[in-house]
């Protein structure tokens, strides 16, 4: 998770005496590839649980293959780099579960997804998304990935990755942060 870097002001005060510094917020942007994200629809909700989606329907089989995995609580706030939470804002996510599927097989390739969904942050800019610790696959960390936008905003993709490495456009979550089944993370879009 990125931190706020502080930034002061010095203002002058009447009679020619300078006032105390006024501390002002700025967040870093989150990393990711700058891409379009589609708004989710009114009354989407900004707490859910990942489910099957995209290519598969909530079939038993599904929703099944869907919790194998560690719970995982993943959540956070949306906001501008002036750090102000984002009412309305959209994400998309997407994972394997705890053996590194993204879904069942057909050919030479996992059908997606037995965990994905849209939340629609509200007035605080919060989400969350209850699911499973994803495992990785091919050599690659466990990751989730994300797509995060607003109207006013610039919208990213990007991957929440638990592990020590990464590419320069995915968020680096430290496997110990989220041991307890909690992970935070707050995103950081920048203007239009």
């Amino acid at each position: 998770m990125k931190r706020a870097a502080i930034l002061l002001v010095a203002l002058a005060g009447c009679g020619g005496s300078a006032a105390k510094p006024v501390a002002e917020k700025t967040c870093a942007p989150t990393p990711g590839v700058a891409e379009a994200v589609t708004p989710a629809p009114a009354g989407t909700p900004s707490s859910v649980r990942l489910g099957p989606g995209m290519e598969l329907e909530a079939t038993k089989r599904n929703l099944a293959a869907g919790k194998i995995g560690a719970p995982l609580v993943v959540s956070g706030t949306v906001r501008t780099e002036d750090c102000e939470p984002v009412e309305g804002a959209t994400l998309y996510v997407w994972q394997t579960n705890g053996t590194g599927r993204y879904g069942p097989r057909d050919g030479d390739r996992d059908r997606c997804c037995w965990l994905s969904a849209t939340v629609l942050t509200g007035a605080d800019g919060r989400y969350e998304l209850d699911t499973v610790m994803p495992e990785g696959y091919d050599a690659a960390s466990p990751h989730i990935h994300m797509m995060a936008g607003h109207a006013d905003l610039a919208g990213i993709n990007t991957e929440l990755l638990f592990g020590s490495a990464g590419a320069p456009d995915v968020v680096v979550m430290p496997v110990r942060e989220a041991e307890d089944g909690l992970a935070e993370l707050d995103i950081v879009l920048k203007r239009s």
